[in-house]
């Protein structure tokens, strides 16, 4: 365990929770061939969350998408688009911006994604969990340049927890199979990965390892 994470305190986590529970797949921007059949996969070997982030499709599209899931999964996916198909079919989730109004009236499945501690603060008591960062360098599907290291990230995440947030923290960003044990050791509950699981030659093989290395 890190000197920060003996001063500050680390962010809580469960204890009970499956190293499967603890990895969140984002998808790319872009859908790939044969991404559905692998996303079925992947939660056939126990992916609990998918962030579906394809800000340009209609409702019609996502409903569609959405309707070719199995129901027995649809409550693992997270829309980063269309908050209203959420209560629709029973999903996850929405994933909006600290403070926004997309998820008004779903209280407890609220997920967003945040930068620094003045996002955290506009974070309501809806949220049910928060992907902070980016905390690595970018990667192929991570553009944005970390403000801060992974360190002083976890120090953000920790103080919020001790003024009394509530939401589980992910770490988000440039996260890749090496960086998981650092993770972990900083103290956030599980990482949400795009690369690490899409760029890889078996992407189910990928998210595999990601929970045996977590």
């Amino acid at each position: 365990m890190s000197i920060l994470s003996r001063v500050v305190g680390m962010v809580s986590r469960n204890a009970e929770a499956s190293g499967s529970a603890c990895i969140s797949v984002m998808s790319p921007m872009q859908e790939r061939h044969g991404e559905q059949k692998i996303l079925f996969r992947l939660f056939e070997n126990g992916l609990s969350c998918f962030h579906l982030r394809r800000p340009h499709w209609t409702v019609a599209r996502c409903s569609s998408w959405i309707e070719s899931v199995p129901a027995k999964w649809r409550s693992r996916i997270v829309l980063h688009q269309h908050p209203q198909l959420v209560r629709k079919y029973n999903l996850a989730g929405f994933h909006g911006v600290p403070g926004g109004s997309g998820g008004n009236g779903l209280s407890g499945k609220m997920f967003v994604q945040c930068e620094n501690y003045q996002d955290l603060l506009k974070v309501g008591t809806s949220c049910r969990r928060i992907a902070l960062g980016p905390v690595f360098p970018p990667e192929k599907y991570d553009v944005t340049v970390p403000r801060r290291t992974l360190s002083e990230y976890a120090a953000i995440a920790a103080y919020w927890k001790k003024q009394g947030g509530k939401a589980e923290i992910f770490a988000f960003g440039g996260v890749r199979a090496e960086g998981l044990r650092k993770c972990r050791e900083a103290g956030f509950s599980g990482v949400v990965v795009v690369g690490a699981v899409w760029d890889a030659r078996d992407p189910v093989k990928a998210f595999k390892n990601l929970v045996r290395k977590w």
